[in-house]
């Protein structure tokens, strides 16, 4: 997480320092040396970058609890029970997974079947040109177009999808 601010914040210094390079221009006009005044400006945004850093690093640190059950630290297991949630700006997020893998649960094919899930089935995403068989739901009336020109019937309501046509 702490990793992820700072590169956010890096991201948004150098955009700065883009903008700075293309103002700094109009400093000839005004007869003063532009690479000096992008000096002194680089290092004022590099001081406020640092500041906010450090500042929402603090502060999340600040957020962030500690595991209750201070001897699974010690003996660097994850505790047993849930774990609690960190607060940040954006949301939260789990401190720690809830069971880490350990050295018997690599051994154990009865651990890794229960840890494989049911893939998630989706139906097949109609494309703007595929061709679609639509319905009129009152009067039963059938049309064949194409999805882009059955979208606006279907956003009425008084059309529904029969079957996409392959």
């Amino acid at each position: 997480m702490i990793l992820a601010m700072i590169a956010q914040h890096w991201k948004e210094h150098l955009r700065e320092m883009d903008d700075l390079r293309q103002s700094v221009q109009s400093a000839v006009y005004e007869q003063k040396d532009p690479l000096l005044i992008y000096k002194f400006e680089s290092f004022e945004l590099f001081k406020k970058v640092l500041a906010k850093v450090n500042n929402e690093v603090t502060s999340f640190l600040a957020k962030a609890s500690l595991p209750e059950d201070n001897s699974a630290v010690r003996q660097g297991e994850a505790p047993r029970t849930q774990a609690p949630r960190t607060q940040t700006g954006r949301g939260s997020v789990p401190n720690a997974p809830e069971q880490l893998p350990t050295e018997s649960n690599y051994n154990d094919p009865s651990a890794q079947r229960q840890e494989k899930r049911e893939p998630v089935r989706v139906e097949k995403k109609i494309n703007r040109n595929d061709k679609v068989d639509i319905q009129h739901v009152m009067s039963g009336e059938k049309k064949t177009l194409k999805y882009k020109q059955a979208e606006p019937l279907i956003g009425t309501g008084e059309w529904v999808v029969v079957q996409q046509q392959a």
